[in-house]
């Protein structure tokens, strides 16, 4: 929603950790440089708001302490919950310039807050949408939430250049990586985060509606909590592969949870304009890590399900595959590195 410009830190302040991705192009290739991780202590970010502003600001010095990365332009993006809104409208056709300022100055029809109080941003995304008609999308950020942002990266120590949405971040990976081939295919871009589902549909004129679903890992730490009486540290960790049980020996428990988004995917159908349902499913975050969570949600659905490849298109330098594995930059990744491709695309 800022502009932007070569070089960009991809900063994902999560709720579970802070992660940093870097891209870079090397001749037409694009390669991922560097991937960071930081798991926060408990009740650093609660539902989208930061709880502990210090430890986040800690975090990213201690990143720039040790990655000494060449640039500290960086691009983020708000929760989801955060008064974030994305609408995809039609207007008159009209020269580009026109029509951004006429959605600007409309942007009360479209929104459910004060102009006033809103930092928005416009793309045209199809411009002809009919005989006399274009379709743009539209981006509305509460302007006391952008600058608290804004405020957080600046006492880090960084340089916010672009402030995003997490759902066009992961359309930027999902672009590279497989629009070519699905350019006539309506496909759902699922992020299973810990508090939230993200659902976005999208095209081959870009997004076309999107959709938080409040389902996310959070529900299946609960779940093994219930079951098997550990903690939430446990059960978190049991997620995401720290613990010596794996979540392969929870295999009821995991089919329960992946029941459940399959269930909140299928609501979302209804959502979707023009057809029944997708003609695809890709998933990814946390989330995705459930073992079977594809075949599950495929067999629900009735639609083609599967994980997301980040680097089908994208390289990765090879020092970062010595110290973990593409899984899960996969799972964790796609927001840092999508949000960090805007500095190369």
């Amino acid at each position: 929603m800022l502009g932007g410009k070569k070089g960009l830190l991809g900063v994902d302040i999560g709720t579970s950790s802070l992660k940093i991705a870097l891209v870079e192009r090397r001749g037409k290739a694009m390669v991922v440089k560097e991937l960071w991780e930081k798991e926060f202590p408990p009740d650093t970010i609660v539902e989208g708001e930061i709880m502990d502003r210090e430890t986040v600001i800690q975090f990213v010095q201690e990143f720039l302490e040790e990655k000494k990365p060449k640039t500290r332009d960086v691009s983020t993006f708000l929760p989801a919950n955060k008064g974030v809104i994305l609408k995809r409208i039609k207007i008159e056709k009209m020269p580009l310039e026109e029509a951004k300022e006429s959605i600007k100055w409309n942007a009360d029809q479209y929104i459910p807050y004060d102009p006033s109080e809103v930092s928005l941003d416009v793309a045209i995304v199809n411009p002809n949408a009919g005989e006399n008609e274009m379709e743009a999308i539209l981006i509305a950020a509460r302007s006391d939430v952008l600058t608290e942002y804004i405020s957080l990266l600046k006492e880090a120590n960084l340089n916010p250049v672009i402030i995003d949405m997490s759902i066009l971040a992961l359309h930027n990976v999902y672009e590279i990586n497989y629009m070519e081939k699905m350019k006539e295919e309506i496909v759902a871009l699922i992020h299973i985060g810990k508090n939230f589902t993200h659902v976005i549909y999208t095209g081959k004129t870009g997004p076309i509606v999107y959709r938080d679903i409040s389902l996310g890992t959070k529900d299946l730490i609960r779940i093994i909590q219930d079951r098997y009486g550990v903690t939430s540290a446990e059960a978190e960790k049991i997620i995401i592969g720290k613990e010596e049980k794996s979540l392969s020996e929870f295999k009821e428990t995991c089919n329960s949870f992946s029941e459940l988004v399959s269930s909140e995917i299928v609501k979302s159908f209804a959502y979707l304009p023009l057809k029944e349902k997708p003609d695809r499913i890709i998933l990814s975050g946390g989330g995705s890590v459930v073992p079977e969570i594809e075949k599950i949600i495929e067999e629900r659905t009735a639609v083609p399900s599967e994980k997301m490849n980040v680097f089908n298109k994208i390289d990765i330098d090879e020092k970062l595959l010595a110290f973990g594995n593409i899984d899960k930059y996969n799972s964790l990744f796609p927001l840092a590195i999508g949000l960090s491709m805007r500095g190369v695309i």
